[in-house]
């Protein structure tokens, strides 16, 4: 991976700061290279949800999509399939290993993630699909993520829980008249 970093750092009004990291990469395997474009952004001080404010302030025009997968692995892929991305498809519900020796909070961790892991790829299959599927599971993702959400309320006890919760809950029905 060949990598053109600009990195800085961003301040809200409230005191939230964040650091952005703009990479402009092309990736390269087996004979075969892609360009990618990925930007992070990464709390320093402040409010967390902070972060979503400035993504909104800066990618205004959206285009935008979460991604957990590395570099490197997007190399494995290309050299693999051609590809960086993984085909779009609808995605079922994986199951989330936890351990006795976890805590509530990263019990909570984990299943929010996989929900929110669900929920990202069945929002790019809605957009991107003409396949009843990619609806389905996105309703299901956002169901699961309410239902952690309201299974975890007592450990993670934040505000924010209850208006998230309330948006999937307003993206799911909307999600249903697809």
């Amino acid at each position: 991976t060949v990598i053109t970093r600009t990195a800085g750092e961003l301040a809200l009004g409230d005191g939230t700061r964040a650091a952005l990291a703009v990479d402009d990469a092309e990736i390269r395997a087996n004979e075969r290279s892609s360009p990618w474009r990925e930007a992070k952004i990464e709390l320093i001080e402040g409010r967390p949800s902070g972060l979503f404010d400035i993504a909104q302030a800066l990618f205004a025009e959206g285009g935008l999509t979460f991604s957990r997968l590395s570099k490197g692995a997007r190399g494995y892929l290309l050299a693999e399939t051609g590809e960086i991305e993984p085909p779009v498809m609808p995605r079922n519900a994986e199951w989330v290993a936890l351990a006795p020796a976890q805590t509530a909070e990263q019990a909570a961790r984990d299943v929010v993630r996989e929900c929110f892991d669900q929920v990202a790829a069945n929002v790019v299959a809605v957009q991107k699909l003409d396949d009843p599927e990619g609806p389905h599971q996105l309703r299901v993702a956002l169901r699961r993520l309410r239902s952690a959400l309201s299974l975890f309320s007592p450990v993670l006890q934040s505000p924010e829980l209850t208006r998230l919760s309330q948006e999937a809950r307003w993206l799911g029905q909307e999600v249903g008249h697809l």
